[in-house]
This record gives structure tokens, sequence and C-alpha cells, in this order.
């Protein structure tokens, strides 16, 4: 369902989330970007996918401003073992480190199923100054329990070390295909290895 710049609101939000959690629609992919249905509205879509009873697989909630307890609760969510979702787009939504650490809990714990996640452009770091949220990301990938194939964490003001920190995660890991790294020093020879190991590096 392509809800695309709908000037869908928050109550519009949650009573997407509400329907949802009927159990009735069996809707896989819902788009829902440029729509400013906020953090409640987040809310009520992450408690339908944490109710068991949403089959969403594919979620598209770019710039819809759900900021970081948005983040935390779909992180919630993807960590309860009950959402199906498997690919998920948060582009531009202010997350913030305290989001990132939320969602590295929920890919650490080994319960969420998500295979591609695009973080970009959602300030992990806060411009650079916290890098504890894209660390925990990277330690969660480093467990062994996350399925990701592709992530993007571009435009974050990721700094070089984390950058190459992230970058030796991945070489480890062979089932990484895509890795955003935008914006980030990477390297000629960073950028190199990602080919070396058949990974698309966007950087």
């Amino acid at each position: 369902l392509n809800l695309n710049n709908c000037g869908i609101g928050v109550p519009g939000g949650k009573a997407i989330g509400e329907a949802l959690q009927l159990g009735i629609a069996v809707l896989t992919t819902l788009d829902l970007r440029l729509n400013k249905i906020g953090k409640d509205g987040a809310v009520a879509i992450a408690d339908a996918l944490k109710s068991g009873k949403a089959v969403l697989t594919d979620l598209n909630l770019m710039y819809i401003q759900i900021g970081p307890e948005g983040a935390k609760a779909i992180a919630e969510a993807l960590g309860s073992g009950s959402a199906v979702l498997t690919s998920l787009n948060l582009f531009q939504n202010s997350i913030g480190p305290e989001g990132a650490k939320a969602l590295a809990k929920a890919l650490g714990s080994g319960k969420a199923v998500l295979t591609s996640l695009d973080l970009s452009s959602n300030n992990l770091t806060n411009r650079g100054r916290d890098m504890s949220g894209i660390l925990a990301i990277a330690e969660a990938l480093k467990s062994g329990m996350a399925v990701l194939t592709s992530i993007d964490v571009g435009y974050n003001g990721i700094g070089k070390e984390q950058a190459l920190s992230l970058v030796s995660i991945f070489k480890e890991k062979d089932l990484m295909k895509s890795v955003g790294l935008a914006g980030c020093d990477l390297g000629a020879k960073a950028v190199a290895d990602f080919g070396a190991m058949g990974a698309k590096a966007v950087a």
C-alpha cells in the first residue's frame, strides 16, 4: 500500500496502527514516507508489529518525524520476536544516538528478522559528538545475531575511526551485500575491501 506524501498526520498514523492490530488485513508492504505521523503514529504501528497480528514485511517510514522515542518503540517491536518485518526505512527521522542504541539492542537480540535497514541522515552521532549509538550497532552486528544483509548509516557524522571499525566488522560478515557509508572518509583501501568481498559500499 503506497500512501507516500498523502498528508496523513498523527491521527491517521494511529488509525493505521489500530487497523493493523485487528489481524484482518494481510498487508505486507506499507509506504508512509513524507507523512507527519510523528512519534505517536510510529508507536501505534510499533504496537501493531509487536502484537503479532500485523504481517508487514516491508515498511517505509522515511521522513515522518518519529524521533528517538518512535525509534525506541519500533526497536522494541523488532526485538519482541513477533514482528516479521524484513525491510525498514527510517531515513531522516532524527532518531539520534538513543534511537540507534535501541535498534542495536533489537538487532543483537536474535529475534529481529530484518535484512535491510536504512538509518541514513538520522543524526546518529549527535553531529559527531556521540558515537555510542553507532558503536552499539557495530557491536550488534559483530555479535552474529543480526541477519542484516544491507544497512545504510550514511550522512550521520560518523568519524573515520568508527567507519573503519564498521568496515572491519562487515568484512567478517559474509552475508553483508550493501553498506551505505556516504559522507564517511573511508579512503580507497576500505572501499576496495568491500569490492574484494563482493559487497557494495556506497561511500
